[in-house]
């Protein structure tokens, strides 16, 4: 069922089903966004597919015709969508909070994600998601350079530093406010991951949470955090020297590149 401007208010009257403020509830209602969305996320007959936080079905619409399961934490939006969709024997809609979800055997994965939470699922699904070579997300435009600031940038952070490990992390386009019931006070954005399975390993895993420890303390200096880190302040010095990174550098003055070679030389 598409979901616009002219319906959203009659659907939500009819079936009681106010946006609810502290799940971070906006309902997308114009369906050309909707399909831009599912557009991006290049979806072929073959491919699983898992939407998260759907809401009244805006993106669910355009992807009815693939094989495609549904997670939403409210069961009120699970039991509407379970009315709309049930003579689809290809959608699975269930009640779920995705940070405990199965994600492992999903090939794309979509969702319009809340604010208070989007780090967090994001990289569980990174983290957890095998299979995924694609994730399109739209989210507030004020969290977009969390996930795309390089080194030395104010946003620069260990999950931009996960996605760069496994892929990549391109804007797509820009979603004003307006485009949603209620309007939120912040306009959106749609990204997308590409990711590399090959790349999915534990190695890059591991020097994730390497970095992780490394941005903990982001005021010390990589010295103080690396030696912190070791027990051992001369390894670190070491280390440091032998990779040629200054040891008065903070974690975001250091590259992808260098967090490999650092932890490479831990593992000697």
């Amino acid at each position: 069922m598409e979901i616009n401007r002219q319906n959203i208010v009659d659907i939500i009257k009819k079936c009681n089903l106010n946006p609810n403020k502290s799940l971070g509830q906006n309902f997308l209602v114009d369906d050309k966004i909707s399909f831009k969305i599912v557009e991006s996320l290049n979806v072929n007959s073959s491919d699983k597919v898992l939407e998260i936080g759907p809401g009244l079905g805006s993106l669910t619409h355009h992807l009815s015709q693939f094989n495609l399961d549904v997670v939403d934490i409210d069961q009120r939006m699970v039991d509407f969508l379970k009315l709309v969709y049930q003579d689809k024997n290809n959608i699975a809609i269930k009640h779920q909070d995705i940070l405990k979800t199965d994600v492992s055997i999903y090939d794309k994965i979509v969702g319009n994600l809340p604010y208070y939470i989007t780090t967090d699922i994001i990289t569980y699904l990174l983290l957890n998601a095998k299979k995924a070579t694609q994730m399109v997300f739209m989210i507030q435009k004020e969290a977009l350079p969390r996930f795309v600031d390089k080194v030395n940038q104010k946003n620069y952070s260990p999950i931009g530093i996960l996605i760069d490990l496994l892929g990549s992390a391109t804007k797509c386009f820009d979603v004003k406010s307006d485009k949603f019931y209620p309007n939120p006070q912040v306009d959106s954005v749609v990204f997308k991951i590409d990711v590399d399975i090959d790349k999915k390993n534990k190695a890059n895993f591991d020097i994730y949470r390497f970095v992780k420890t490394m941005f903990l303390n982001k005021r010390k200096t990589i010295l103080n955090n690396l030696s912190n880190y070791l027990k051992d302040k001369a390894k670190a010095e070491k280390i440091l020297a032998s990779i040629g990174v200054l040891p008065n550098a903070r974690p975001e003055n250091i590259c992808k590149d260098d967090y490999i070679k650092m932890y490479s030389e831990i593992l000697k």
